[in-house]
């Protein structure tokens, strides 16, 4: 969301809701050179992208829980965050 609207523009295809990794990785690179110092994460419904200076690219899905196993929706992003450091 955050990557979008600094950039005004969708990472989304318009026609089918679902993140367009191509658009992701371009936008990563457009918020290196506004100056990112080392690496831009970006999340979305299936996953993450996090894009790097150097230009290296990594895709992570979501993992698939039941909503059984699912608590609390509170702390996600520190979850996130954690898992990448």
């Amino acid at each position: 969301f955050e990557a979008s609207r600094i950039l005004d523009r969708p990472y989304q295809r318009l026609d089918s809701g679902q993140a367009d990794l191509g658009d992701m990785r371009q936008m990563g690179l457009e918020l290196l050179d506004l100056g990112v110092q080392e690496w831009v994460i970006i999340e979305f419904k299936e996953g993450c992208m996090a894009v790097g200076k150097s230009g290296e690219v990594h895709v992570q899905g979501k993992p698939i829980l039941q909503p059984e196993e699912m608590v609390s929706a509170a702390g996600v992003g520190e979850a996130l965050a954690a898992s990448l450091l």
